[in-house]
């Protein structure tokens, strides 16, 4: 209350980008742990918004390909992996996959185009921007 600075909650913020975007199913990928505080999907099913999540083979996978952004080891087979998870996602339904995980937003480039992304790290980028220059 006595701070005149805005508190921003990535989750809050992706979900709401989600609404606005108006996606009826979204894939949602993050890192095992992120999976299993179910941070996104659960705001997602109070919104009444359908989501895809990885399956237990993706999962090994997705944090096998955070491990390689961490650890600054990006390969072909790390983009083979992470494309093989979105086809699955899109062609299941998926209207837009969100990266939401902050290591995955480093891939966000080259996947650019490819497959309809929401970076949710990009969408906390834009609404701090917009705080900033008040717009």
């Amino acid at each position: 209350e006595k701070l005149n600075t805005p508190i921003l909650n990535i989750i809050d913020l992706t979900k709401k980008e989600i609404v606005e975007r108006s996606c009826k199913k979204v894939g949602v990928l993050g890192s095992s742990t992120t999976k299993s505080f179910a941070l996104l999907t659960s705001k997602l099913d109070i919104a009444n918004i359908g989501y895809l999540e990885t399956t237990p083979k993706e999962q090994v996978d997705l944090d096998s390909i955070i491990y390689d952004v961490m650890s600054q080891s990006i390969t072909n087979d790390t983009y083979k992996k992470m494309i093989r998870i979105l086809e699955r996602m899109t062609n299941s339904g998926a209207e837009s996959v969100v990266l939401g995980c902050t290591e995955l937003s480093l891939l966000y480039d080259k996947l650019f185009g490819m497959f309809p992304l929401m970076d949710s790290s990009e969408i906390l980028a834009e609404e701090i921007l917009k705080l900033a220059y008040n717009d």
